[in-house]
């Protein structure tokens, strides 16, 4: 491939203009990303984020792309012969490189439609519809990597990300606990007070708990089985589903529910 620099000034001069005009872009990005941060700042954060990166992403690849027909028009670099060359390939060359420019541009478009919407954002717990969970912590052109609760960190790309549903867990404002308590036939005509029990117990406990009827607070008595009975529950909760206090909250319900068995004096079985 022959590349024909044409330069009526010395190296010197050139190489300076190259660097000049590459500090010129370098700093256009940082303005650009200074602007939009206060914007997102000024607009109430977090509710233009998708925006925010949806722009600088574009400004970037636009800044990229005039400072490098810059630097080309300052070295008149002559580059027929390399596109001659490249359009001339053939074969499996052709198909390798096909093939190769699909998978980048599939992850490329991902990356954007990600950016555009306002699915998640660095920093948020989410889950993907094939079982990878975690949070986020980088959003790139390319992947997103994702920190899960091993503190493995996984790369995923944006092209299978955009393609599957996925849960913000962190968005959540409520969560559920639910359990089938299984007791012995022996104490069966103990469960119609248990049930009372169970519920006035994780009420005392859980000041959080749900009961104004918007969303479920069950305790029944579900289902006959060969060696023991099965009593439902299934709570809500004005708790995140996430971090500690839903999970200190989930411990405090267990422990009404078994306080509430030993009370009834009934066995699990």
């Amino acid at each position: 491939m022959h590349v024909k620099f044409a330069m009526n000034n010395n190296l010197g001069d050139c190489l300076a203009a190259v660097l000049y005009t590459a500090w010129i872009g370098r700093k256009l990005s940082v303005w650009k990303e200074s602007y939009l941060q206060y914007q997102v700042r000024k607009s109430g954060g977090r509710n233009i984020y998708g925006r925010y990166f949806f722009l600088n992403r574009i400004a970037d690849v636009a800044i990229s792309i005039a400072t490098i027909l810059h630097i080309a028009d300052n070295l008149q670099i002559s580059t027929s012969t390399a596109f001659n060359r490249f359009f001339a390939l053939g074969g499996v060359g052709t198909l390798v490189l096909s093939l190769a420019s699909k998978g980048i541009a599939e992850q490329f478009v991902g990356g954007l439609a990600l950016s555009t919407t306002d699915k998640f954002f660095e920093g948020d717990a989410i889950q993907l519809g094939d079982g990878i969970s975690g949070a986020v912590v980088r959003t790139g052109w390319m992947s997103t990597d994702i920190r899960r609760s091993d503190e493995t960190i996984i790369r995923v790309p944006n092209g299978q990300v955009a393609e599957q549903r996925v849960t913000n867990l962190s968005r959540t404002r409520l969560s559920q606990v639910t359990h089938t308590i299984r007791c012995k036939y022996s104490d069966i005509e103990k469960v119609s007070q248990l049930v009372i029990d169970i519920k006035d117990e994780v009420q005392k406990d859980c000041p959080k708990l749900i009961t104004d009827g918007t969303r479920p607070c069950r305790v029944h008595w579900q289902t006959f089985n060969d060696d023991h009975i099965e009593i439902n529950v299934d709570f809500r909760f004005r708790i995140p589903l996430i971090g500690d206090p839903y999970h200190d909250n989930k411990q405090k319900c267990n422990i009404a529910i078994g306080r509430a068995m030993k009370n009834n004096d009934v066995e699990f079985a």
